[in-house]
This record gives structure tokens, C-alpha cells and sequence, in this order.
């Protein structure tokens, strides 16, 4: 029998993204921010995580599962923020905790308010997942109640 070789398979070559792709951080200038050296200035820059895009209706979502993830998320971008310049463990949680804290939520949470920077819309969503029952009564005694439903409400939107 005479058998010709097969000529030889070529692989697409792939596309993916790479790790160090998918884990940059998307280059922004920084603009000067005027600080008020006030009992919510914590010596560090101020940051603000840029918003998902929701395409569905808010009457699909749950208001307080929208606050564990925004909990989550918020956190996330907390920790991304304080991971530069290299501290130990320590440091890491300490600035981490001081920010995602409820009394620090709130605190944003009012001068955003205050800084008329939330939409009606923005307005209405805090306003909903303000109404969020919980069973975390530590936090709630340590800061209270108006507080860590305020602090929910931030999460939620």
C-alpha cells in the first residue's frame, strides 16, 4: 500500500488575554481633590469606584442582596486602593477597616448627599435598600441602627 503522509495540522493561534491583561489597572490621571482636614479625612486620597453597568430593571434585583455584594465590592476597591505602597498585614487591615467601617460608609454616604452628587435616581435606590432588615446586632449597637442602615443603603446603590 502506498500511504502519503498527512500534511501537517496548524492550531489557531489564541488571543487571550493575559494575567498581567486582565489585572492592570486602567490608567487615570489623578486630579488634585481640595481636602478638608475634617474628622472623615483619613490622610489618604479620596477614590470613587466607577459604577457597573445594570441593563436590567431594579424590580428584577433584591435590595439587600444588593448590598452584600456592593458590601463586597466596595471592600474590593478598599483594598485595591491601600494595597500601594507595600505595609504589612497589619496596616493593610487597619486602613482597609477604617474606610469600609458603616460610620465611615455613612459619613461618605453624607457628603455625597450633602454635595448634591447623587442623581434622583441614585437618590431613590438609597432610599430603598435604606429599608434593609438585618440580623447583625454587634454593628448595629456598636454604631446603631440609622447608621448601618444608612451604610446599607450606600452598598445597595
Amino acid at each position: 500500500p502506498n500511504l502519503k503522509p498527512s500534511p501537517p495540522i496548524t492550531l489557531p493561534t489564541r488571543t487571550d488575554p493575559s494575567v498581567f491583561d486582565i489585572l492592570k489597572r486602567p490608567t487615570q490621571e489623578v486630579t488634585p481633590v481640595k481636602v478638608d482636614l475634617d474628622d472623615t479625612y483619613l490622610g489618604y486620597e479620596r477614590w470613587l469606584p466607577t459604577p457597573p453597568k445594570v441593563e436590567k430593571p431594579r424590580s428584577v434585583f433584591n435590595a439587600a442582596t444588593l448590598a452584600y455584594i456592593g458590601d463586597c465590592i466596595y471592600e474590593l476597591y478598599a483594598r485595591r486602593h491601600f494595597l500601594y505602597p507595600p505595609l504589612s498585614i497589619e496596616e493593610y487591615n487597619d486602613r482597609v477597616t477604617s474606610v469600609v467601617r458603616c460610620e465611615a460608609q455613612d459619613a461618605l454616604l453624607q457628603e455625597l448627599l450633602n454635595d448634591s452628587f447623587l442623581s434622583n435616581t441614585e437618590r431613590d435606590v438609597l432610599r430603598w435598600g435604606k429599608n434593609i432588615n438585618s440580623a447583625k446586632t454587634r454593628t448595629k449597637k456598636r454604631a446603631g441602627a440609622a447608621v448601618y442602615n444608612r451604610a446599607s443603603s450606600l452598598e445597595t446603590l
